[in-house]
């Protein structure tokens, strides 16, 4: 659903989830990180099974202008 990102941007997805933002969700099994590399933000949305197993849920391009929506959403959610 993003053709926008590439082979270079997946690259940066463990620095992203290592060393990201973390905040949180609304439903307690995914956990959505943010880091901007270079001039970009950018945004992964890990997802928890019952299992235990994670996956990549979403990952994309975020525009500086929607942070705070992120961070407000997440402390709704009573998420850090």
């Amino acid at each position: 659903r993003h053709p926008d990102l590439g082979a270079a941007d997946y690259r940066l997805l463990p620095e992203l989830i290592e060393h990201g933002e973390m905040v949180g969700s609304r439903d307690g099994n995914h956990l959505s990180f943010l880091r901007r590399f270079g001039g970009q933000w950018y945004r992964a949305v890990v997802k928890q099974t019952r299992n235990n197993e994670l996956f990549l849920s979403t990952f994309y391009k975020v525009n500086e202008w929607e942070l705070p929506r992120l961070r407000r959403r997440a402390l709704r959610a009573g998420n850090p």
